[in-house]
This record gives C-alpha cells, structure tokens and sequence, in this order.
C-alpha cells in the first residue's frame, strides 16, 4: 500500500514484525533411549532404507508405515496406511507394539511428490496425512512424550533460495496447530534444499530429531542452518504514488474485511473499487427493495454498496472463485475493459471453518 495516498485519517506504522528465517546453529543432540520405539513414515526406498539403518545405529526400534491403499502389517516393523484415510492412522498406532516417543514424516521428500499440483494425492501426503496423525494421537491417553519432526523441501524463500514447492508450506498448519490442542506432542518442520542424497537426508533428519530447542520451523541451506523467528521490520519507503481516480480489486470482494477495506479507500478522490467474489448478487434495480428488507446479511451488505455508491464511488461487482485459474482471468479482464486499468489489488478472500484438529472433517479442511 501507498502511504502517501492514503486518507488523512489513516495511521500508517513504517514497521512491523514478521516471521523471517534467521542463521541459528543446532544445540548438541541427545543420545535416544537406546531401545526407544520410534515411527517413520515414508515411502518404501532409499530414503527409508537410510533412515532405518541409522535409527538402528542409534539403538532405537523403529517401524516404518508407507502410503498404500489401506492399512495393513506388511512384516516385521512394517506397515502400509491410507494417507486418505483418518481411521488407517489410527489403526496403525494401535497396532504399533509401543507408542513411539519419535516420529519422522518424510512423505513430502521423496519422488512421488516433486510436483507443485495441487492434487488430492499431494494434499494427502503433505496436509491430510498430517491431520489425520494428529487426530489418531488426540484419540490416545498419550502418557510421555512425542516428537514429530516433518520433512519438505524448498517451501520457504531461505537465504536467496526461492520457494519451488510452496505446496509443502501446507505441512506447517497441522504442524503449529498440534502442539496446541495436543500438549504432550512438540512439531519440529525441517525444510531441505536437496534430497538426492538419501544418506545424508537421513542422517539430517534424525540429527535435528534429536536436537533439544523449541525451534518449529528449522530451513538448511548450503550447509547452514535457520530458524523461523518473528523479527521487526521496516516497510520500505512508497515506490510510487496512486494515479488520479485509483482503481481498486479486491478478492474476497463481499466479505466484511474487504468490505471495510473499500469504504476506507472510498475515501480518496475519485476511487473506483472492483469487488471480485464467488457469491451472485440480485440485479442492481432491486437493490434498494431488499436492503430495505430487514436485518439479515443480504440486507446489510446490499445496504453498505449502496452507501458507497452515494458517495459517488464507481462500483464494479465480479463474480469469479479466485481458486479458479480461467474464471479469475476472466474476471480480470473484464475489470480492465469496464474500468481501463487495475492499479492496486487487495487479497482478501478466505473462508473460515474453524474446528478442532480432532473434529476437523476432510471438507472442512479442503475449503
């Protein structure tokens, strides 16, 4: 945003804080428990392979659970589970001889997953086999305990390295939320550069699954090591000023957020707003009839876009899923043909579901 071209009423702060990725070096790790039970889950391969080898190294038992069609014992301290299925992670913890004290997810880090579609296959192995871990654990009397150590690889923007999988950033909303509702269980999510080496992933992984610290987010890079911390910030200075007559596009264009958002911005001389959002309105001419109605939703929304309206703000409504490649283009162009240009966009769609983690449902979760 503009400083310099908001309205005289705004309070514009130069700083903020915001979650930045700082050089922090690992603490010694702890030696395991020799015998302690651990639980890997990844996919039958030379990653899995590594990690048993040096979990055994180490002394500890460790059984493996791979991505099948459902759950089932496939041998000793083996074993495959529907990563689709929140009742196949429970039946595997049941089936488990101990409830493990350690458990590696490195389903995000191996071949199956190097692609950025947002597939339900993908979803099941960076999100919902996470989700339906932590609600399988909040089933249990977890009496010691559990640390849960999450692999993906380049999610975050790490010392110049762009982000070439934001799809494995999902992995960190079951990764913060679990620690919370589920106190004995602490998340740590290690963001690798290069898992080609399967040997010295392994030997990472379990290296920072021994690390004592509270970090949640740890990254590597080039051989040094991050942590996620939230730092302050200044904003840079404005790179421009507005045009005469702004044009403004909101997403999530209804909703109160942006809403608010427009009726602030209505205030600069000449501002044409753009609200893009899924939901059809009645036509214009019936507007006034209904915001007249009473006080439910539709009322009030239809009522405060016949405010700004008043105020001579030129008003474009969009009807397009910004989760919607051709519909949002679609709605861009047309925005510029009817208004002629876009000069700020202002995201500010959402949907907020709240549940949970045990009653979160896979629909609810998918919005």
């Amino acid at each position: 945003m503009i400083a310099a071209d908001l309205p005289p009423s705004s309070s514009v702060q130069r700083a903020k804080r915001s979650p930045q990725m700082a050089p922090m070096r690992r603490p010694a790790a702890v030696e395991p428990v020799k015998g302690e039970s651990w639980l890997i889950l990844a996919d039958a391969g030379p990653l899995a392979r590594a990690l048993l080898h040096e979990a055994a190294a180490l002394g500890v038992e460790a059984s493996l659970a791979s991505p099948g069609l459902a759950f089932a014992q496939l041998g000793p301290a083996h074993y495959s589970v529907s990563l689709a299925d929140a009742q196949s992670s429970a039946a595997l913890l049941r089936a488990l001889p101990r409830m493990p004290r350690r458990v590696v997810h490195a389903l995000c880090v191996t071949a199956a997953t190097a692609s950025a579609s947002l597939d339900e296959t993908a979803l099941d192995r960076v999100y919902f086999s996470l989700l339906h871990l932590g609600q399988a654990l909040s089933e249990l009397d977890l009496e010691e305990p559990l640390q849960l150590l999450i692999a993906t690889q380049r999610a975050y923007d790490v010392a110049g390295t762009l982000t070439e999988q934001p799809l494995h950033a999902l992995a960190q909303g079951p990764a913060l939320v679990m620690p919370r509702e589920l106190p004995e269980v602490h998340t740590r999510l290690l963001d690798l550069a290069d898992t080609s080496d399967a040997e010295a992933v392994a030997r990472e992984l379990l290296a920072e699954l021994c690390s004592p610290g509270a970090e949640r987010v740890v990254a590597r890079r080039a051989g040094a090591r991050y942590v996620q911390v939230i730092a302050r910030c200044e904003l840079p200075p404005p790179a421009a000023s507005l045009p005469e007559q702004p044009v403004f596009l909101f997403t999530g264009g209804l909703g109160e957020i942006a809403r608010s958002l427009a009726a602030h911005f209505a205030q600069l001389s000449g501002a044409r707003i753009a609200l893009l959002a899924r939901t059809a309105l009645p036509a214009r001419r019936v507007w006034p009839e209904l915001a007249r109605g009473g006080a439910d939703a539709q009322s009030k929304l239809l009522g405060e876009l016949l405010a700004l309206e008043a105020r001579g703000v030129a008003l474009t409504i969009l009807r397009a899923d910004v989760a919607n490649a051709p519909q949002l283009k679609a709605a861009v162009a047309h925005a510029r043909e009817q208004l002629g240009r876009i000069d700020v966009v202002i995201h500010a769609a959402g949907t907020i579901d709240d549940a949970p983690l045990a009653h979160k449902t896979r629909a609810a979760a998918r919005r």
